[in-house]
């Protein structure tokens, strides 16, 4: 059920409806630590209670069925808008209901629905739409077709259902068969081959002869150009593919903490690594006087240098460069750090952006760029924050809605009025890795562009 709602929640908008029969047991009021079951899960309990909360914008419907209403959480029964009440004769059950009666209703009319709920008759309820301005008592009608959930009669050892009716077999075989060979046709393998044969037959036939074959050279080219065009689209779905079931795989890693293998996934990459610029081998002289003024570098300057040099020519805020060293911000290492790079001419800074200089890069030499903006770097970054890499992947599978720090908090196990989120938070923005919008946040535009 953890997997299915984890799964769910990433679905495309559009209209959804979603049955929770027996609620309670996915949506408990009280999660105790250590007792099992699904009242420890905090992930598919995060996971539900968004859906019930927030995710109307993304179209769910949901229905939740209970026969204890007390048990469920109260933070997802306050968001019923719609209320089917049959008879509950447990004071907890009834009070549970009161709560979110008196808030629809005047005092007379809820006096007469808690009333009566502790002696309604079986298969009579209450429906309550205030939005509709609806509040009736209604007999419900009975299923009609088979009834897995009713209560077997005495001496009936099972219910069973009813036999269901032969399947055509022959049909179904012929409909596969069909989107099989559909499926062929636009197969860029069998179209290359298509190709290649033209060729060869249109080869054969002009040996010797002028060229006669107008209509067969045509035919080839809009193969060919067909073919191009089929490999092109099966090398973008593929990616897609590729990069969707890493993110998933990726993103259930980080919040079950199992280990799970990632199929590597180029991304494009802003720039190569600049290459080396003399062409001839230099005289001895100048290597070692290279090689001197390349030592006097101090290591903690060269990674500096470094960070700066695999975003070139673009540059980096202070806080961004700052946390991908690895170094406080307002230090005397960093500033240190800054002052002998712009005293060497090796960094710049314009805009209040530090930038490497030409000659910074020449003198680091080969450097691996980061990744392009998108779902790379945002791990990129993650990966040189201590603790927000479950932080970054929550907020991968939401991009580009906003979260608040409740939500956050549930998906990944931790107090939401804590230190422990408050500083995963504060990594993140120092590095501008997301950006805030009054108490929610988001990856930032920059990151994902």
């Amino acid at each position: 059920m953890r997997d299915f709602a984890h799964r769910l929640r990433q679905k495309p908008p559009g209209a959804l409806y979603l049955f929770l029969d027996e609620a309670d047991e996915f949506l408990p009021q009280e999660k105790v630590k250590g007792t099992g079951g699904a009242a420890t899960d905090t992930n598919l309990f995060g996971d539900l209670k968004w859906m019930v909360r927030r995710g109307r914008l993304n179209g769910f419907r949901v229905v939740m069925i209970t026969q204890r209403p007390a048990e469920i959480a109260k933070a997802v029964l306050t968001q019923i808008e719609t209320l089917v009440a049959h008879r509950l004769t447990a004071p907890q059950d009834r009070k549970a209901i009161e709560e979110w009666v008196k808030g629809h209703a005047d005092p007379d009319a809820h006096k007469e629905v808690l009333s009566s709920l502790a002696s309604l008759e079986k298969g009579v309820a209450w429906v309550w739409a205030p939005d509709l301005d609806i509040l009736t008592k209604a007999k419900m009608p009975q299923i009609e077709t088979f009834d897995s959930g009713r209560t077997p009669e005495p001496g009936e050892i099972e219910v069973a259902p009813p036999a269901l009716a032969d399947l055509d077999l022959s049909a179904i075989e012929a409909s596969l068969a069909a989107v099989v060979e559909e499926a062929k046709a636009n197969d860029p393998k069998a179209l290359k081959a298509e190709v290649a044969r033209l060729t060869r037959e249109l080869a054969a036939a002009s040996k010797g002869v002028a060229p006669s074959w107008p209509d067969q050279r045509e035919l080839v080219k809009t193969l060919t150009a067909e073919l191009e065009e089929n490999c092109a689209a099966m090398e973008r779905l593929t990616a897609n593919a590729k990069e969707l079931q890493r993110r998933q795989e990726t993103a259930l890693a980080a919040l079950s903490g199992e280990s799970v293998p990632i199929p590597a996934v180029t991304a494009p990459q802003r720039r190569p690594a600049p290459a080396p610029a003399p062409v001839q081998r230099q005289p001895a002289p100048v290597r070692e006087a290279r090689q001197r003024e390349d030592d006097s570098i101090p290591p903690g300057t060269r990674s500096t240098l470094g960070v700066l040099a695999s975003t070139y020519p673009a540059g980096m805020t202070p806080g961004q460069l700052a946390a991908r060293v690895g170094i406080k911000k307002k230090g005397s290492t960093f500033s240190a750090y800054k002052s002998r790079l712009r005293t060497a001419g090796l960094i710049e800074e314009r805009d209040g952006l530090l930038f490497a200089t030409e000659r910074g890069v020449g003198l680091i030499g080969d450097v691996e760029p980061l990744p392009a903006p998108g779902p790379e770097l945002a791990r990129s970054w993650a990966s040189k924050l201590p603790g927000t890499g479950a932080l970054v992947e929550h907020l991968l599978l939401v991009y580009p809605t906003w979260a608040d720090r409740e939500e956050l908090a549930d998906a990944l196990g931790i107090n939401r009025s804590g230190s422990t989120l408050s500083a995963y938070i504060s990594r993140l923005s120092t590095a501008g890795v997301i950006e805030k919008s009054g108490a929610s946040i988001r990856l930032s535009d920059a990151v994902m562009a």
